[in-house]
């Protein structure tokens, strides 16, 4: 454990994996109004008998009784009151087609145009429609729900699984923007307190916190302790999803090559274009260190043609860690 521990979280990928740098430690109501003129209709029916009576009276030879007759035939041709009844129930219908249009507003709405008797059961059906559009609608997302917590819970046992096995969750998936800078530990300095640099570049830096444990010393498969280690950039994933799909790509990749030690392009695993947006991560600037307050100045990564690395436990087949790295070159 002590010698894959210390390959992965200082040495750089072999050279069959070139370029991981990283190490890791409705309508109104027509019918209504009609119904009003329905009732204005019967009103008018009421008054006007007695107004034709009361001239063909004043006209009609006194022996004759030719206005009651007539008066009984208008009478018999008016409405009868059961009518009025009606005019009040179409008024009635009336309102319950617009609650109906309103209820459906936004899926199947009526149109201004047609009868109103068309426009009043267009609402009613609309509104049935409606409902039933909503409950089906209501199914669907209840089963989309129903999908999406079983992947939820089938990527977070896998998540687990990987926990146990590993710290690749522990330090390249779980941790805070906070957590990675202070992974990146403080710059170190010489006698003379100028910054010291690496070959390539990079400012050399010690105190890494562990932000599995957050201690800056790790504890040794023997008992011991030593300082815990940091490559050049401290990254994680940005999802749980993504982490188990890249896990499962890379898998596939040692099981074929027989390499515990693997890595793939990011475009390789998540196709073509910019997946920038599924990683973080930062590296102390080599043009400027520290700010004036004395805290560390970093800079993001940027994982543009970027490459994820996985190394695998080679007895037990367990991922041992799994993280998201610059290409070659990228920085500083």
């Amino acid at each position: 454990m002590d010698a894959a521990d210390a390959d992965s979280e200082t040495g750089p990928v072999d050279a069959h994996d070139a370029g991981a740098e990283q190490s890791d430690d409705a309508p109104e109501p027509a019918p209504a109004e009609d119904s009003k003129e329905t009732g204005t209709d019967v009103e008018q029916a009421d008054d006007a008998p007695e107004s034709e009576t009361a001239e063909e009276t004043d006209n009609a030879p006194e022996e004759t009784d030719t206005p009651e007759p007539e008066a009984e035939r208008w009478d018999a041709d008016a409405p009868e009151p059961a009518a009025a009844e009606d005019a009040d129930s179409e008024e009635e219908t009336g309102l319950y087609g617009a609650e109906n249009a309103e209820s459906s507003a936004g899926t199947n709405e009526p149109g201004d145009d047609g009868e109103p008797g068309e426009q009043e059961a267009g609402a009613s059906e609309d509104g049935e429609d409606g409902e039933d559009g909503e409950e089906e609608s209501e199914s669907t997302e209840g089963g989309d729900d129903e999908d999406d917590a079983e992947r939820k819970a089938g990527t977070d046992a896998k998540i687990a699984e990987f926990e146990s096995q590993g710290h690749g969750p522990q330090r390249h998936l779980h941790p805070s923007t906070e957590a990675l800078k202070a992974r990146k530990g403080e710059p170190k300095v010489d006698d003379n307190g100028d910054v010291k640099f690496k070959g390539n570049g990079h400012v050399e830096t010690k105190r890494h916190v562990n932000p599995e444990t957050g201690r800056v010393n790790d504890v040794k498969a023997n008992g011991g302790t030593r300082p815990h280690g940091c490559g050049d950039y401290a990254t994680k994933f940005e999802s749980t999803e993504d982490y188990v799909k890249a896990e499962q790509y890379l898998r596939e990749k040692a099981e074929r090559t027989g390499k515990p030690k693997v890595n793939a392009t990011v475009e390789e695993i998540f196709g073509p274009g910019d997946h920038s947006d599924k990683f973080e991560g930062y590296y102390v600037d080599p043009a400027n260190p520290k700010n004036k307050d004395g805290t560390v100045n970093h800079l993001p990564v940027d994982f543009r043609e970027g490459r994820i690395v996985a190394e695998f436990n080679e007895s037990t087949g367990g991922l041992h860690t799994m993280y998201p790295d610059p290409r070659a070159g990228r920085h500083p």
